[in-house]
């Protein structure tokens, strides 16, 4: 390889991760995400002409009430995640091998509470009730 196409390594000896599509394609549709938000709370209080009705932006499965706060709720955590995978592969880029010396368990200890709240704020699975010849997936036996 030639001095143009090596990537600079960090002081451990290491090459940082490259860049990702699937990293792009992430910011790219959480940046979307949180436009439709933006424009949501603009029709719902001002809106403008510019802007579609907010029939036309909502589908009526959830009460706007709840649909809302559920959005703003899931942006926090897809921001939340994306800072702790940055803050893990800076970790990493910094102190290579040794990154489990530096800070490493509080970021393990972050994704835990993030996990735990993604469990908590999960679908309930469904009890069956005496009766109920349906699959667990909630669909009719064949």
């Amino acid at each position: 390889m030639t001095a143009a196409t090596t990537r600079p390594r960090n002081p451990h000896g290491h090459s940082p991760p490259a860049p990702s599509g699937r990293a792009l394609l992430l910011w790219v549709t959480l940046g979307l995400f949180l436009f439709r938000v933006i424009g949501q709370v603009e029709v719902w209080l001002l809106a403008p002409d510019w802007l579609p009705p907010m029939d036309a932006r909502y589908s009526g499965l959830l009460p706007y009430p709840v649909l809302l706060p559920a959005q703003i709720m899931l942006l926090m955590a897809m921001v939340y995640f994306g800072v702790i995978v940055v803050r893990l592969a800076l970790t990493i880029r910094t102190h290579g091998d040794e990154f489990y010396l530096h800070g490493a368990i509080p970021i393990a200890f972050d994704w835990a509470l993030a996990l735990f709240l993604l469990a908590l704020a999960g679908p309930a699975s469904r009890q069956r009730r005496p009766g109920d010849t349906r699959t667990a997936n909630g669909s009719a036996p064949a």
